[in-house]
Parts: structure tokens; C-alpha cells; sequence
């Protein structure tokens, strides 16, 4: 499954900052289920497949620590 970007669509934000970005993806869920694990796993795979995103990594190092936070 992949999904694509309806910058036209209701739900689209733009000009959210990383950090703002890590906190909903942190928290929300979806019908397909939670956001984070479908961010950890697309940066997975882009590491998998030799893809360097920086604003991924940061993204999924931050919503880790979020995380983590928030079971302690």
C-alpha cells in the first residue's frame, strides 16, 4: 500500500514544523492504525533501500523519543 499527498483535501496541513509534525504523529491513529508505526516503517525502508531523508530520520528519531517519553 502506498498513499500520495491530496494537498486539496480537508485534512491537508501545510507549514507544520517537524516538531509539530512529530507531535500528532506521535499520538494519532488512523483506519489503517497508528501513525507512528507507519512512519517508523517508511523510514525503515527508505534506509533499506539506500534513500536519505533527513527530515525522515528527524522525524522518526523525535516521534521515538515521544514515545518513549510518554511510557515512562
Amino acid at each position: 500500500v502506498s498513499f500520495i499527498v491530496d494537498t486539496q483535501h480537508v485534512q491537508y496541513c501545510a507549514g507544520l514544523t517537524l516538531e509539530n509534525q512529530a507531535g500528532i504523529i506521535a499520538h494519532a491513529v488512523g483506519g489503517r492504525g497508528p501513525n507512528d508505526e507507519y512512519l517508523l516503517n517508511t523510514a525503515t525502508h527508505l534506509r533499506e533501500f539506500g534513500i536519505h531523508d533527513p527530515d525522515m530520520d528527524w522525524l522518526s528519531d523525535r516521534v521515538r523519543q515521544i514515545n518513549d517519553n510518554a511510557a515512562q
